[in-house]
């Protein structure tokens, strides 16, 4: 199937935190999505300290706003004063939310997802062995250099990913916590929306 990828930057309504929301879909419903995730600015939303529970939050919000039959999706938030590392989520906008364990999951055909605890996540438009494949050439670079931050990270991924560059991809990091800097990218050929909080 042919996806294309797509983020949008928003600002929440009571608290006033950032929140980016990023999804993949058929090129035909890249502007409903668009719009969609646009009218999250008028969300007023209390944001919990709790990180558990700010995931969860930030999921349904994802939930609730996606349209059916897209079938990725991925939001950060830059939630001021938490210390845990919070505020990323990515997945299916449609099945239940649950943590992050750091296996490959089919999300649908051609669509894999990879996300473990405190992040990163992406998902790839591609077979699952190639997902496994860029997983796999990611972890084995990290731990290289242990010590990387979020930017440096995320520009590893991105070297990992131009190995082996699917149609379409995502990419969330954590945007709340203690040395967290929220990252959301989203590509589709050669463009690359890369969204900063």
């Amino acid at each position: 199937m042919k996806y294309t990828a797509l983020a949008v930057k928003v600002k929440t309504g009571l608290q006033g935190y950032w929140l980016a929301a990023a999804a993949i879909c058929t090129p035909e419903r890249a502007a409903e999505v668009e719009r969609a995730f646009s009218a999250m600015e008028k969300t007023e939303l209390f944001w919990p300290e709790d990180p558990i529970e700010l995931d969860l939050r930030l999921a349904e919000l994802i939930g609730r706003y996606c349209p059916p039959g897209v079938p990725a999706a991925a939001a950060v938030l830059a939630a001021a004063g938490r210390e845990a590392s919070t505020g990323g989520v990515i997945g299916s906008p449609r099945h239940q939310p649950r943590s992050a364990y750091g296996g490959l999951e089919e999300l649908a055909e051609d669509l894999t997802l990879w996300s473990r605890p405190g992040g990163p996540g992406f998902v790839f438009a591609g077979s699952s062995d190639r997902a496994g494949e860029l997983r796999d050439r990611f972890l084995d670079r990290e731990r290289q250099n242990l010590q990387l931050n979020p930017d440096e990270r995320y520009e590893l991924f991105t070297r990992c990913l131009q190995e082996d560059p699917p149609d379409a991809w995502l990419y969330a990091a954590d945007g709340s916590g203690r040395e967290q800097r929220g990252i959301l990218a989203a590509g589709s050929g050669r463009e690359i929306t890369l969204i900063k909080l």
